[in-house]
């Protein structure tokens, strides 16, 4: 089996010094046990798409994701 940890800590996904891990899958799969996981590990902070997500509209909650998330980031 891979190890998670180890696969991104070797590929270094990084923008500066910010680290971004996109984790995507079905509802159930896990995504946000693996995501606590990773944030532990690398003590990271974990946005959930639910925090900005309207799901009336699936695409409409990326401008608010850029505008609060990526943007002040980006920022410094």
């Amino acid at each position: 089996m891979i190890n998670i940890l180890e696969k991104l800590q070797a590929t270094n996904p990084k923008v500066r010094d910010i680290t971004f891990i996109a984790v995507d899958g079905h509802g159930g799969s896990g995504k946000s046990t693996l995501a606590k996981l990773l944030a532990q590990k690398l003590n990271a902070e974990v946005i959930r798409t639910d925090d900005f997500a309207n799901w009336d509209n699936t695409y409409d909650w990326w401008p608010t994701v850029v505008e609060k998330v990526f943007q002040p980031i980006l920022g410094g």
